[in-house]
């Protein structure tokens, strides 16, 4: 195991925490579980679990975004030849690709939201 130090002052201390790198969809579900599901977030954060947690649904569902948005934009940029049409095209994949990870990711099935 390898400890990184930064120097403070004249002391160098121990980096103890890790440094995450939570995107958007990473910070929906944590609103989401914090709001609606109390008892696993406390025991997440308990545990230290939680953010490790919260980072792998971030990672997977942006993973899952943007490979739904490559297929449509290889799809629609073979197909349209108008520029208008494509980004409107593209706006509908934006749109869909994020409902398709909320609905997977963010807000599971079998969850009840009040």
């Amino acid at each position: 195991m390898k400890i990184s130090y930064t120097k403070y002052g004249d002391y160098y201390l121990p980096d103890l925490t890790k440094k995450y790198n939570i995107g958007r969809f990473g910070m929906m579900h944590l609103q989401y579980i914090k709001q609606y599901r109390p008892g696993f977030y406390t025991s997440m954060k308990i545990t230290g679990k939680l953010m490790d947690y919260i980072q792998e649904i971030d990672s997977s569902a942006q993973e899952m975004y943007d490979d739904i948005i490559s297929k449509f934009r290889r799809s629609i940029t073979s197909t349209c030849t108008d520029q208008m049409e494509w980004v409107q095209r593209m706006n509908f994949a934006k749109h869909y690709a994020e409902d398709l990870v909320l609905a997977e990711f963010i807000y599971p099935k079998g969850d009840e939201r009040k």
